[in-house]
């Protein structure tokens, strides 16, 4: 019994291995040159290109705007927010949070998709996109902890009085 003569793309005594990742063509000889983790065709070599990714060798992530398997796919975020190439997720921007990257921060979170906690003290409103603290009265410093309105000081309060009154 002789042995078969394989086409590109399978091995074996009977070719019925398809050649393993990586290879292709005749006797799978032939490496495959795809990036990003692309598989490529055991017969023809062509990449076939991951989720978020295009190209001849999946070398190019998809355009801004797009995502998925070819780059298909729509994002759908609001105020121009970046989205994940190959989830569609929204990468929302300081500030803003939800799906969609349309809702505002609530009091005391800011950053990307609201995630750090604010720091103000003394009842300073925080930025939402930075987390810088906007200080009230006479309060200062980073956080608004410093300073604060004038106090009185033990030996001023009345009827303290140094002054004698003599005639």
């Amino acid at each position: 019994m002789g042995t078969c003569q394989c086409g590109p793309g399978y091995y074996g005594h009977l070719c019925e291995h398809a050649c393993p990742p990586g290879l292709h063509g005749p006797l799978c000889q032939l490496q495959c040159d795809c990036m990003n983790g692309a598989s490529c065709h055991p017969v023809s070599g062509h990449c076939i290109c991951p989720p978020g990714y295009y190209g001849t060798r999946c070398h190019r992530v998809c355009e801004q705007g797009t995502f998925g398997e070819g780059c298909a796919e729509v994002c759908d975020c609001e105020d121009d927010a970046l989205c994940d190439p190959v989830t569609g997720r929204c990468l929302c921007s300081s500030g803003k949070t939800g799906p969609r990257c349309d809702i505002d921060c609530r009091a005391n979170r800011f950053g990307p998709d609201c995630a750090q906690t604010c720091e103000c003290a003394n009842g300073a409103e925080c930025d939402r996109r930075n987390g810088r603290c906007s200080c009230m009265h006479s309060w200062i410093g980073l956080s608004c902890q410093e300073g604060g309105p004038p106090r009185l000081t033990s030996g001023s309060s009345r009827g303290d009085s140094q002054h004698s009154n003599s005639l």
